[in-house]
C-alpha cells in the first residue's frame, strides 16, 4: 500500500525528475503514507564503526604511499602476523633483520652501501604500514563481532559489513603477493601490476565503505523518491566518469611501480614528442607493455585529459538540473578534476620528487571520494526547494 501511494503521489505532483519545496513536499507525502520506521541506534554505531575504517584505510593508503616513494616496501623480507607485531628492540635483532635484507637483489643492485641507520628508517616504514593493516583488520573483527552478537546491526546489512571484511583480507593477501613479487631474481622493487592491483583494490574498499555510509544516511524512502526523480542521463555520465577515473587510479599505480615519472619529466610533450616513439618498445607480452614507461605515463596523461573532458561535459550537462545543488556539486567535480591535472603535470615537471609525488597521490583519493559522493548525490538526489 506505501509504494501504491507513493506512485499515486509522484503521478499525482509530477515529480519524475522534478524538484519540490522540500518542506512541503514532505507534509504531503507524509500524508499518503508513514515514514519507514528505523532503528537509529543500530545505524548510529555502524557509521561511527564504519567511518573509523574509512578513515584508518586512508590513512593506510597515504603511509602505503610514503613506503613506496622512500622505496621501503622490500625491507621486511618475511610476513609473520603475530611475531612481526612488535619492531627489533635491540642491536642483535637490528642486525638480524639487516642480514635478511642484504640477501635480496634490492640490496646488492641498488643499496649495497645502505647503512644500519638508513634500513631503520626504511624498516619503520614498511613496519608501521604493516602494523596498521593489523589495526584495521582488529577494528572491522571487533566491530563486525560487536554488531553480530549485541544484534545491532541495521536490518539487512550483516552480509554487506561482512563483505568489507572478507575485501580487507584479500587486501592483505595481495599485498604480501606484491611484497614478494620484489624478491624475484632481478628485481629491485615489487612488480608494478601486483602494487597498482594493491592500490585499486584499497579504492575499492574505500569506495564501497563511503557508499555505505552515504547509504546509511538516508531512509529508504529518500532513497526510493531520489531513485525515481534521478536525471538517468546524467547519471550514467557519472558512471562513465567512474570507470574512466577508476582505470586512471590503475595507471597511476603502474607509473609509481616503475618509477615512470622520471622517465619523461617535459610537458605537453614526451621526451619533445606528442606521441613518445619507444610507446610500443618491448611490448612483446602485457607484462612488457606495463612495465614500459612510455607506455604507462602516456595512457596515464591521456586518461587524465579525457577526465577533464567527460567532467567538463558533465558540468554543461548538469546546467539543465532544476536542482541547483546538483549542478554546483558537478562543478566542484569539475573543479577537483582540474586541480588533479595541474598537480600531475606539476609533479612531471618536478620530476616526481617525493614531496609532490605524495600531494599528488593523496588529491587522486580525495578526487575519488569526491566522485563517490558526486555519484550517490546524482542518484539519489534529495528534495530540494527550486532554484
Amino acid at each position: 500500500m506505501r509504494e501504491i501511494a507513493e506512485e499515486v503521489f509522484l503521478v499525482q505532483k509530477k515529480l519524475v525528475f522534478q524538484e519540490i519545496d522540500s518542506e512541503a513536499s514532505g507534509s504531503n507525502l507524509d500524508q499518503h503514507y508513514e515514514r519507514q520506521p528505523r532503528d537509529l541506534v543500530p545505524t548510529k554505531y555502524s557509521r561511527i564503526w564504519l567511518s573509523t575504517l574509512l578513515v584508518m584505510i586512508t590513512i593506510m593508503v597515504i603511509v602505503g604511499g610514503i613506503t613506496r616513494l622512500t622505496d621501503s616496501g622490500l625491507s621486511i623480507v618475511e610476513w609473520d602476523l603475530i611475531g612481526g607485531i612488535l619492531p627489533p628492540f635491540n642491536e642483535v635483532e637490528w642486525l638480524v633483520q639487516f642480514e635478511k635484507y642484504k640477501a635480496i637483489p634490492e640490496f646488492s643492485l641498488v643499496n649495497s652501501d645502505i647503512t644500519l641507520q638508513k634500513f631503520k628508517t626504511i624498516f619503520y616504514w614498511e613496519w608501521g604500514h604493516r602494523l596498521w593493516g593489523r589495526l584495521i583488520g582488529i577494528v572491522w573483527l571487533v566491530g563486525f563481532g560487536v554488531i553480530v552478537l549485541s544484534k545491532v546491526a541495521p536490518s539487512g546489512w550483516i552480509i554487506p559489513f561482512f563483505l568489507i571484511g572478507v575485501l580487507i583480507g584479500l587486501q592483505g593477501l595481495v599485498g604480501w603477493l606484491m611484497v614478494q613479487s620484489g624478491f624475484s631474481d632481478g628485481m629491485t622493487d615489487v612488480a608494478s601490476y601486483w602494487l597498482a592491483a594493491h592500490l585499486g583494490l584499497a579504492f575499492s574498499i574505500i569506495a564501497l565503505i563511503q557508499w555505505y555510509l552515504l547509504l546509511l544516511r538516508r531512509d529508504s524512502a529518500s532513497l526510493m523518491l531520489g531513485r525515481r526523480n534521478r536525471d538517468r542521463f546524467l547519471n550514467r555520465w557519472v558512471n562513465v566518469f567512474l570507470i574512466i577515473l577508476s582505470f586512471q587510479i590503475i595507471f597511476g599505480g603502474l607509473v609509481a611501480g616503475i618509477d615512470a615519472g622520471t622517465s619523461y619529466t617535459d610537458w605537453p610533450f614526451m621526451a619533445g614528442e606528442i606521441f613518445p616513439s619507444e610507446y610500443f618498445s618491448g611490448n612483446s607480452s602485457w607484462i612488457e607493455s606495463l612495465e614500459n614507461p612510455a607506455f604507462v605515463q602516456f595512457n596515464h596523461r591521456v586518461t587524465a585529459y579525457l577526465l577533464v573532458l567527460v567532467s567538463l561535459f558533465i558540468w554543461v550537462l548538469s546546467s539543465r538540473n532544476p536542482v541547483t545543488f546538483i549542478r554546483k556539486l558537478h562543478l566542484f567535480l569539475f573543479l577537483a578534476v582540474v586541480f588533479q591535472l595541474t598537480i600531475g603535470i606539476i609533479t612531471v615537471l618536478t620530476e616526481s620528487t617525493v614531496e609532490i609525488a605524495l600531494i599528488h597521490q593523496f588529491c587522486g583519493l580525495v578526487l575519488w571520494l569526491i566522485a563517490i559522493w558526486v555519484q550517490f548525490e546524482t542518484a539519489y538526489p534529495k528534495r530540494q526547494r527550486l532554484n
